[in-house]
């Protein structure tokens, strides 16, 4: 039988829809089944009293049939196999459901483990094609003009106070800009003051803070380090941050946390910050 190329394109994405929710159709199934065969295991654990009485009944038969010479002792050994399945058919649905039901969330917890493997290695791999471009671009441009492109920084030449024309940095903003590690710490944040001197302050005891956190705990989430200063974190916070591990010669980090801040408040009214991540530090825990 032939299928029209439209019934397989249906078919084919409906299939890549059910593998997409895998986890979320297999955790739902899964627990349905556990809490049903618990309803079910406590409606038939009620009529389980009648099914012991009925076992004694056939057993006290049984004895007095053995005993008169009836029958062989072997019917015995009969009467208990039969009651132990009558026992065992009030409890064979509940179980088999609570047992699928478990191996259902456990598969989905497998999918997901492996899904999140795989974007890990995804994102280290991004990471550290990303490291070797940057590479490049200072051995051809140096390290400043490395560092502009970076942070999403830009030299334009403008007219000073005295009509002069001077060149100043100036902070390109909008989607994939810069780093995802820069963010911009200005008078939209609620723990903005007034004061110059008091927004740097703030900003060194947590930096110092989260150092003696470091050494610890042996890690810090930057996703921990935003929400102290009042920014909203990222996807990439949630996966990354830094390892302390002086010890440990394969250790890539720095080992310390640095917010490498850039004051602009007078030029610009904002602080830029350039946290040292390690990257994803949340395989290597």
């Amino acid at each position: 039988m032939n299928i029209s190329p439209n019934v397989q394109k249906a078919i084919s994405r409906g299939l890549m829809q059910v593998q997409k929710h895998a986890p979320a159709i297999l955790t739902t199934i899964g627990v349905t089944s556990v809490v049903v065969g618990g309803v079910l295991a406590a409606k038939n654990t009620l009529k389980l009293e009648e099914k012991i009485d009925e076992g004694q009944d056939r057993l006290r038969w049984v004895n007095e049939q053995i005993e008169e010479g009836d029958a062989p002792v072997q019917h015995r050994t009969g009467v208990y196999v039969r009651n132990v399945v009558e026992v065992g058919k009030l409890y064979i649905l509940p179980v088999t459901l609570a047992a699928g039901g478990i191996i259902c969330i456990l598969s989905a917890q497998n999918i997901l483990n492996k899904r999140n493997a795989a974007l890990v290695a995804a994102y280290n791999g991004l990471a550290a094609s990303y490291e070797a471009y940057r590479e490049r671009v200072r051995e051809d441009h140096g390290e400043e003009y490395d560092r502009d492109v970076f942070l999403g920084q830009r030299t334009e030449t403008v007219e000073g106070e005295n009509g002069k024309k001077v060149k100043q940095k100036v902070l390109v903003d909008g989607e994939h800009a810069a780093s995802p590690f820069r963010f911009k710490y200005d008078n939209t944040n609620e723990n903005w003051t007034g004061f110059h001197d008091d927004n740097l302050f703030r900003l060194q005891v947590a930096q110092n803070m989260y150092n003696d956190r470091l050494k610890a705990r042996g890690h810090v989430f930057l996703r921990d380090v935003l929400n102290t200063l009042g920014i909203e974190d990222t996807p990439a916070s949630v996966i990354t941050g830094w390892i302390y591990d002086p010890e440990n010669p394969d250790h890539e980090g720095d080992n310390f946390i640095e917010f490498n801040v850039r004051d602009y408040q007078t030029e610009h009214g904002y602080i830029l910050l350039d946290f040292n991540v390690d990257g994803t530090i949340f395989d290597k825990i």
